[in-house]
């Protein structure tokens, strides 16, 4: 770990106090814990010789959490000890990152252009019956919810709730409830022309490096955010995991970790 690190300043030591430290900061939001005690009836030298070295783990906490700090201050007869603890996720250097990029097709309204709400429920509704092989020309019983302004479409509606609808073609329907120069516009537009898909990037992500620790894999398959300087305007999920067991440079266990994100332009539903 010391070579690794180094140490950060010079070693501070008079008759009161002695702290060292490695030349390591904890990333943010990374775990930490401070163990504390006071020893009595004891030297300062005899403290600092029995306390855990730099790097070193404890069973008092869990094992991916290591020394990086160590103060000792006395008083009387009474040495008070803080050890700082901190999770080295490289140990073995600066992870590496890749793009992978392709193209792929994604159905209209699974479009990251128009996906979720990024278009309006009644354009959603209208280009999907265009998708569905309407018409202009095709007619549809539509009604208008005088509360929230929500349009329900339908191919025939029950004699007896007629009078709660009107009747018009599809067409004449999209004009009057999509504006034009709008992303509904857009999306109804294409819809109307018969286009089913959009080509969009299909990118991998891909991180490598090295750690002391075995990677969790209990979030393979869910929306996650990648490390790294990923393209932006992207959803992504957690792809996959390698780890391969290897020696480090003092000889100790650690990991070769690849993980890969995938662009999540297809999602699985449509209220996704």
């Amino acid at each position: 770990m010391k070579s690794t690190y180094g140490l950060s300043g010079e070693w501070i030591v008079d008759n009161t106090t002695y702290t060292d430290a490695l030349d390591f900061s904890p990333a943010q939001n990374c775990p930490q814990a401070t163990v504390r005690a006071a020893i009595t009836d004891t030297a300062l030298t005899e403290a600092i010789a029995d306390a855990p070295a730099l790097g070193t783990r404890t069973e008092m906490l869990p094992p991916n959490l290591r020394l990086y700090k160590r103060s000792f201050s006395q008083n009387t007869n009474t040495v008070t000890v803080t050890l700082s603890y901190a999770e080295f996720e490289d140990e073995e250097g600066g992870a590496t990152y890749s793009l992978s990029a392709a193209a792929k097709n994604i159905p209209l309204l699974q479009h990251r252009r128009f996906r979720d709400n990024k278009i309006s429920p009644v354009a959603r509704l209208i280009a999907q019956e265009f998708l569905n092989g309407g018409t202009d020309a095709t007619v549809l019983f539509y009604k208008e919810n005088a509360t929230d302004g929500t349009v329900e479409l339908a191919d025939t509606v029950p004699a007896n709730q007629a009078a709660q609808w009107k009747q018009d073609t599809l067409g004449n329907i999209a004009d009057k409830y999509v504006p034009a120069g709008t992303r509904d516009h857009a999306a109804v537009n294409l819809a109307r022309k018969g286009v089913k898909s959009l080509t969009a990037p299909d990118l991998t992500w891909t991180e490598v490096k090295t750690s002391r620790f075995k990677p969790g894999v209990n979030k393979i398959g869910e929306r996650a955010s990648p490390r790294g300087p990923n393209p932006s305007g992207h959803r992504w999920i957690l792809a996959s995991v390698d780890a391969t067991e290897e020696k480090g440079t003092d000889g100790e266990t650690c990991y070769k970790i690849t993980t890969q994100w995938k662009s999540d332009d297809y999602p699985e539903a449509e209220d996704d």
